[in-house]
């Protein structure tokens, strides 16, 4: 594989993906959905936009899906590169990393 992982077969169907070398490991990255939400609306609000005009903006069928950005979902990630665009706000700016725990 391109990915220097070694294939492990468990069970029948089961597939472990282990590094070919001991020292590799991904780091998990993972986005506070709430806290990035909201950080996107006041990006939003900041820049003077209202809602109606980000929905027309990203053709989106409804402005429900931007008050969904408030802690449930976040936007996808053309729609979050298109606001960057518009807002011209990097995209690492809209979002927010869960505080990464140590073992």
């Amino acid at each position: 594989n391109n990915w220097g992982l070694i294939v492990d077969r468990v069970g029948k169907n089961q597939r472990v993906f282990k590094p070919a070398l001991p020292y590799i490991r991904a780091k998990r990255h993972l986005i506070d959905v709430e806290q990035s939400g909201k950080r996107i609306i006041a990006y939003i609000g900041e820049r003077g936009y209202t809602w109606q005009e980000i929905q027309y903006f990203l053709n989106l069928e409804s402005v429900q899906a931007i008050y969904r950005w408030k802690g449930r979902n976040l936007p996808s990630l053309s729609n979050l590169y298109a606001l960057s665009d518009l807002l011209e706000i990097p995209i690492d700016n809209f979002l927010v990393a869960l505080p990464q725990k140590t073992n």
